[in-house]
């Protein structure tokens, strides 16, 4: 859900009518012509895409592709939106404070937490977004890319999962302590659902064997 959440097909209507989408297994963009009703054929060639709705959903279902359909997401899961949103919501939740006179907290102390906070969540969105990169040949299955060239990157990101678990110590940690201090509701849940969050980027990496120094794959 994650690599489909930030990495998402795109079908797009050209002004002539036809539509045009990224290739499956090679770089580059094909261009369809429809041919009947909810069928669309690639120019020059014979790969097929066909419309129809399934239980609702817009589907797509590729005539290369027997084993997958293409679905339209609701926009709260589009990627656009959770890119801009995770982009834009720190700086603009700082802004807002700034604007009305309202301080992220009352001490030094708790000033000091937020901060440490926001840095765990921080490491463990590059941590998944490199290992997405490096895994993302696999969703076009372009497995040559993967020799032990790749080793030494691996090994980085392997190790950088020793780093996840001390970010998740500290989302524990940092909720410990905001409950000693007076805070209000409202931080204590958000602050609670960052740290559930960072223990979760540790659970995707025993469960997929990313935290490992194994390097057979």
């Amino acid at each position: 859900s994650l690599f489909y959440l930030l990495q998402q097909s795109v079908i797009t209507a050209n002004p002539d009518g036809t539509i045009a989408t990224a290739r499956s297994f090679e770089p580059g963009e094909d261009t369809f012509h429809e041919v009947g009703p909810g069928l669309w054929r690639v120019v020059g060639g014979t790969h097929e895409l066909a419309l129809q709705h399934v239980d609702g959903v817009k589907t797509v279902i590729d005539s290369e592709e027997p084993i997958a359909v293409l679905q339209a997401v609701p926009f709260i899961r589009s990627a656009s939106l959770n890119l801009a949103v995770t982009v834009i919501g720190w700086p603009a939740s700082w802004i807002v404070r700034r604007r009305l006179g309202v301080q992220a907290s009352n001490s030094i102390e708790l000033r000091r937490l937020s901060f440490l906070t926001r840095a765990a969540a921080t490491f463990d969105v590059i941590y998944l977004v490199a290992w997405m990169m490096l895994l993302k040949p696999v969703l076009s299955t372009d497995f040559q890319v993967y020799s032990t060239a790749l080793d030494p990157v691996v090994r980085m990101l392997q190790c950088a999962g020793l780093a996840a678990i001390a970010a998740a110590a500290v989302g524990i940690w940092s909720v410990w302590r905001a409950s000693q201090l007076q805070v209000s509701t409202l931080y204590r849940l958000w602050n609670g659902a960052l740290a559930a969050a960072t223990l979760g980027v540790v659970w995707i990496g025993f469960m997929g064997n990313l935290i490992s120094f194994n390097l057979n794959y």
